[in-house]
């Protein structure tokens, strides 16, 4: 079993302690080796939850391996970093919808389609709004560092 679907099963509360002694033991087949890893893969199914979660998130901070939901957060931060550099401006803002069309809820939604549409008018359109780069950008960066910690992103709910 690898990480992604570990954590899907842990954020979907369907994890059982088989599930990280399999992945324990994939890891190992792999080449990892640390004693949390050991620990994991001896255990059975029988151990207490807690010895369990304890040898996994152990091993994950040791290791330095990032949840799923600091990749996310991470990913996030460097498409702002993009908008604010100037840099693939365009590409960051439309990652970046569908970041919110992947993992967003409806209300934040409706944002990123109006600055997709924003971006349109800019690219395309004959902008009767007479829209800028510099507006655009900053309503993004305001929105995603605005979003960024709401509920959708949360561990209790990335893949809900």
């Amino acid at each position: 079993m690898d990480y992604g679907m570990l954590w899907y099963k842990i954020s979907k509360k369907i994890v059982v302690h088989q599930d990280y002694i399999d992945w324990a033991l994939y890891e190992i087949m792999n080449g990892r080796q640390d004693v949390n890893l050991y620990a994991l893969a001896s255990y059975t199914a029988e151990t207490y939850t807690y010895m369990i979660e304890d040898a996994f998130y152990n091993y994950q901070k040791r290791m330095g391996i990032p949840t799923p939901y600091e990749q996310l957060a991470s990913y996030i931060n460097g498409q702002i970093a993009y908008i604010k550099q100037g840099e693939q401006w365009e590409e960051a803002i439309i990652q970046l919808m569908h970041v919110w069309l992947a993992y967003g809820q409806p209300e934040p939604l409706e944002v990123w389609f109006e600055l997709s549409e924003m971006l349109d008018d800019i690219r395309y359109g004959d902008n009767p709004k007479n829209l800028t780069k510099q507006y655009v950008c900053e309503r993004a960066q305001r929105e995603a560092a605005k979003h960024i910690t709401m509920r959708c992103f949360t561990k209790e709910s990335l893949w809900t």
